[in-house]
């Protein structure tokens, strides 16, 4: 069995974006190409790796199995391919860094690299956004240097540092009723379509304690993968979230109103890395200016709480 790198790069893109179109775009290669690719990575493997339902491709079981079991691998090849690249191009240093959605798709970690860009001006840097369990998965598995995420972490092999504990908000449509309202609470919005993250993510854990505690029932009306699609949906009409604090600054300005939520429920935002070594230079100036930068939001803007 030959099994190419590129094959590895393609079958990942697909299950990414479950369309070989999508998957297409993010390679940087024709839909032709790609289909050719996975045709030929399935004859090769000996099974089938998909299946098409409409115009998205999903895994089959036997691709579920392989996905699971190469993820890593594929990873771990990739940052060989980089390291190679660094020699070619003479890159003395490069920083890997990794963040949840509502930090490195709001205007925080962008703002936080600016800085550390201007200090570090010779290293390279490399920037992937996961969920909370991947960016802990690729920690531990050395795919990353540092990871921004919330807090706290599963992995006994990490350790980690909190450089903001923020109070959480509710976002509503412009110019929704309860959007006059001092604070919002379980009460105040059980009749409303509710917006929340999927089960088993903290925010949704916390927002669930809450309304259990005020003996309201909660009966989400969507769920959704991340906070970054939570605000979208509320921007849109679709209903009322409690959300994070650092999402609401990646919103144009104007598109949804922002309510203290009460009971104060606390988010705590911390930077990660492997337990088995100290943080390097420009690792704890990271944590540092992420320190600075939240401290700076809660200061201009009049939404974003530190608790």
């Amino acid at each position: 069995m030959n099994i190419r790198l590129r094959q590895l790069r393609a079958f990942k893109a697909i299950v990414e974006n479950a369309s070989v179109s999508e998957a297409a775009v993010a390679l940087g290669l024709t839909q032709s190409s790609v289909s050719k690719m996975l045709a030929g990575f399935e004859a090769e493997l000996g099974f089938a790796l998909f299946d098409r339902v409409g115009r998205r491709l999903h895994l089959t079981e036997q691709g579920r199995q392989f996905y699971r079991r190469t993820d890593n691998a594929i990873e771990l090849l990739d940052s060989i391919r980089t390291a190679a690249e660094d020699i070619r191009d003479n890159v003395a240093a490069r920083f890997r860094v990794t963040a949840i959605g509502p930090l490195s798709m709001s205007g925080f970690l962008p703002g936080v690299l600016r800085q550390l860009g201007a200090e570090f001006p010779e290293f390279r840097f490399s920037v992937e956004t996961k969920v909370r369990a991947e960016i802990e998965d690729w920690i531990v598995g050395q795919h990353a240097d540092v990871g921004l995420t919330l807090l706290p972490v599963r992995r006994g092999q990490l350790s980690s540092r909190t450089f903001a504990s923020v109070q959480a908000v509710a976002i509503l449509p412009k110019g929704h009723p309860l959007a006059g309202q001092k604070r919002l609470s379980p009460a105040a919005i059980s009749d409303a379509d509710i917006i929340m993250p999927r089960p088993a993510v903290r925010l949704r854990n916390l927002v669930e304690a809450s309304f259990v505690q005020a003996g309201v029932e909660l009966r989400p009306r969507f769920e959704t993968s991340n906070a970054v699609s939570t605000a979208s949906l509320v921007a849109a009409g679709n209903g009322i979230a409690v959300i994070d604090p650092f999402t609401v600054t990646g919103t144009a300005p104007g598109e949804i109103e922002v309510v203290p939520w009460e009971p104060t429920t606390v988010l705590n935002y911390g930077t990660i890395w492997s337990g088995s070594r100290a943080l390097a230079t420009h690792e704890r100036r990271l944590h540092e200016i992420a320190e600075s930068v939240a401290q700076e939001l809660a200061r201009s803007q009049g939404f974003f709480a530190l608790a």
